[in-house]
């Protein structure tokens, strides 16, 4: 089982990427919420959500929220 699945909704069709690699996870969230999709992360083990994004009011675990920051700070900084 992967750790993390990253669940894309458009109008006309549902991505699901499963992956154990947080980059990964955090990539295609940013690019299908970019998109224009309503986007969830979450956690295949305990189902917890970590990340709602473009439904409704955004939310987002302070784990996760440290995640992205990171992940945007090593992107854009070419660190």
């Amino acid at each position: 089982m992967m750790k993390y699945s990253v669940i894309a909704t458009y109008d006309d069709c549902e991505i699901e990427v499963k992956t154990n690699s947080a980059d990964t996870a955090i990539c295609g969230l940013l690019e299908h919420a970019e998109n224009g999709a309503a986007v969830d992360v979450v956690d295949n083990y305990t189902g917890e959500v970590y990340v709602t994004a473009n439904k409704g009011e955004p939310y987002v675990t302070e784990e996760w929220s440290m995640m992205i920051l990171g992940w945007l700070m090593l992107n854009s900084w070419g660190m």
